[in-house]
Formats: C-alpha cells, structure tokens, sequence
C-alpha cells in the first residue's frame, strides 16, 4: 500500500478531504502501473453546510455542497467558528405567524452574521501586501456578503469586497472574535450614538447624583452593552443597571461589571415592578438601552423612563409599539434607533478585546452538528451568555 496525502493543485486553490487520512492505490492496469487512482475531483470539492429556510424549521447537514471559488476582486474565508444567530429571511420565511423565541426577549439570539476563520484563497487582483492565504479575520457583516449564510452555515464563504475583512491580532482567540460581528458591533454601535447624551448628562447631574443607565435583556447584547458602557466611563459618574425575567442570567450581568440588577418578575404586578425600578436607579432612569423593543419592554421603560429621558431601541423582535406623542412631548424624551455599527467600529472593538481593555461576554462552544439544540435552548432562555458554534477543526495548516 502506498500512502498518498492531500494535495494543493497550487498556492490559490485547495482541495479538502473531509474525513480522510490517506488515500490507498488501487489495482493498477498493466498499461499504467505503479500509478495510484485519484478521488473523483467532484468529491474533492465539496464542503459541510448546515442549513435551514425559516426560523420553525430543524437545520439540516449536508456534506456534499460544492466548495465555492473565490469571487473575483474578492476572497474565501474557511469558517471555523459562528455566532449562533438568526437571519432576516428565516424569520421572514416563518409567514405570519410569529414563532415564539424567548431569547429574543433577553438578547440571547438576535438576527445578524458572526464569523471567524482563516482567509483560505485569494483572487489574483488582490494585493498579497494587504492580505494573505492563512491570515485569521473575521468579516463585517454587509449583506452582499452574507448570501451564503441566509440559511445557516458554510464551512467556506466567498467575501466579494476584502475590505470587509478584518484581520485578528495572533493573540485572540477565533472563538471570542466570533462573538464581535454582529453582538459586540451592535452594542458598540448603541454606546457610542448615546454617548453625547450621557456625557451631557453626566456635566448636568454632577452635583446631583450619578446618571442612570438601565439596560433591558441579560443576555449576550445586553452583557456587551455593559461591558462597553463601563469601558467608555469607568471612574465617571455612571451608574449602570440591568433588567431581565431570568435570575440565573442577571448573576451573569452582575459578574459583567453592572452596578445593580433588577428582576423583571412578570409574575409580579406592573405598577410594583416599575416601583422596583425607580428605587433602584435613585434620581430617575436617565438612559435605557433595549435591544428587544417588545411591547411590554417598552411600555415599562417608557414609565421608568425620566425627563429629559433617552431610550435607544434595537427592534429585534419586530413588533410594532404605539407611544403617545403628547407624553414624550411633555417630557422632552428621546427615542433613538441604532445602526449595525461601522467597519471602523468592528476593528476599534477587535483592538480593545485584544488588548484586554475590555472583557467579552462568558460563552459556551457547541458543535455545529448540534445546532437545532443549541436554537432550542436558547429560545427556552437556558444559556447564559453567548453561544459559539464550532464550524471545522483548526488546522495548522490553514495558518500562515
């Protein structure tokens, strides 16, 4: 037996065996012995996705999906860790009725694309003085990319514009930058719109009391909004606070660095809750953050909500909310969407994670075969923190 290892047809292009050690020779014919037969070039080509078309449906896996080129002026990225996330189309694609996904409501799971890997194959016209074969990146999340993951996950995906590649420091780990895209985007993205009003605020209240920012959901996009809130104004006059259903996830708040924790039992009467609330941010809740933006979220908080008050909302659950407009007249209140967040955004975040200003969100690292689990749980509400899906291995090969 002869044994054969995986080969590169050249520098660019790679040829993945999955699953596969070593080919074995087969009996040669006469005209062309000591030859060894090659894999057929179609099974050469092909890599694992895990897919699903709508938010009801199971994800399914597949080994047999045909490993994409790269784009021209573009690149192709092997996919080693993801985010677990949904996507606009498969929320879309769930029709009218609205699936109930409880991690929603915390911030546990949130429509966007988080993906770390290893830049796998260039296009000739690309400079190789800007980005190289084997250089660890994450990709900004502009939707001409993100085709290939509309409904699930790829082991390869094709970036048609290397700008949105953001090169990683040696020393981040693949699994944290995972988390940065889309999460860690988005709360950057809150933190830094509010922050002329929080330091107006701050200059306004002190001699008065420190400024209240209470943050609605414990869950990832809530843990990273305060992270980078008391980043942004450590030994400031900031109080950060956070409101959430789930005991178990405000602990993992409190380890995160807010000052106080608020349970939003909703067992317990309204008039009582917004009570709670109110003592606990003494002075009035001056800032709210709530990337749920549910009916009930934000009727609370607008009751919570102080004079000259701000609330920033991120309108992941898709609901529409009824304000009366007299009463934020009256009391000059302020509602603000907010945006993905910037490239620029995604490579300041990437440096203060590397540099270890601030601290990431806890997570926990499932395989991706074990996707419709890990969905299952979080729409229950039952992992704190972020979940990571492993995509494939790291090879030391992938590397520069």
């Amino acid at each position: 037996m002869m044994d054969y290892q995986p080969y590169i047809m050249d520098p660019v292009t790679r040829f993945v065996y999955l699953g596969v050690q070593s080919l074995v020779s087969q009996p040669a014919m006469p005209e062309n012995a000591g030859t060894a037969t090659k894999k057929d070039p179609h099974e050469e080509n092909m890599q694992k996705v895990v897919r699903r078309t709508s938010v009801t449906e199971q994800f399914k896996v597949s080994s047999n999906a045909p490993i994409p080129d790269a784009p021209i002026g573009g690149a192709r990225v092997r996919v080693h860790y993801a985010g677990a996330c949904y996507t606009e189309r498969q929320i879309l694609r769930a029709g009218r009725r609205r699936p109930k996904m409880g991690g929603i409501n915390d911030t546990s799971l949130y429509a966007g694309y988080e993906i770390s890997g290893v830049i796998d194959s260039l296009c000739n016209t690309v400079a190789t003085t800007e980005y190289q074969v084997g250089q660890r990146v994450i990709v900004y999340p502009e939707d001409d990319d993100m085709e290939d993951l509309q409904e699930g996950y790829v082991e390869y995906l094709t970036v048609k514009d290397v700008r949105n590649l953001v090169k990683l420091p040696d020393s981040m780990p693949l699994q944290v930058a995972a988390m940065l895209p889309s999460g860690g985007l988005a709360a950057m993205s809150a933190v830094e719109r509010l922050r002329p009003f929080i330091d107006y605020k701050i200059n306004q209240k002190k001699d008065i009391g420190p400024v209240n920012l209470l943050v609605v959901g414990a869950g990832a996009l809530g843990l990273w909004a305060i992270t980078l809130a008391k980043h942004l104004y450590m030994n400031r006059n900031l109080h950060i606070a956070c409101a959430d259903v789930n005991i178990e996830k405000l602990m993992v708040a409190k380890e995160q660095g807010c000052f106080d924790v608020i349970h939003w039992n909703d067992s317990l009467h309204e008039e009582y809750l917004i009570e709670r609330t109110k003592n606990v941010c003494k002075g009035g809740v001056d800032i709210i953050i709530d990337f749920s933006s549910s009916p009930r979220t934000i009727n609370r908080s607008m009751k919570v909500l102080g004079q000259n008050g701000v609330l920033v909302v991120g309108g992941n659950s898709k609901y529409e909310v009824s304000f009366c407009l007299h009463t934020l007249a009256q009391r000059q209140q302020c509602i603000l969407g907010v945006s993905k967040g910037t490239r620029d955004q995604l490579v300041e975040l990437v440096n203060l994670v590397a540099a270890n200003m601030i601290k990431p969100p806890h997570y926990t690292i499932f395989p991706v075969d074990e996707a419709n689990k890990v969905f299952d749980q979080l729409n229950q509400c039952k992992i704190n923190g972020r979940a990571v899906l492993e995509i494939c291995p790291i090879d030391s090969n992938d590397l520069a």
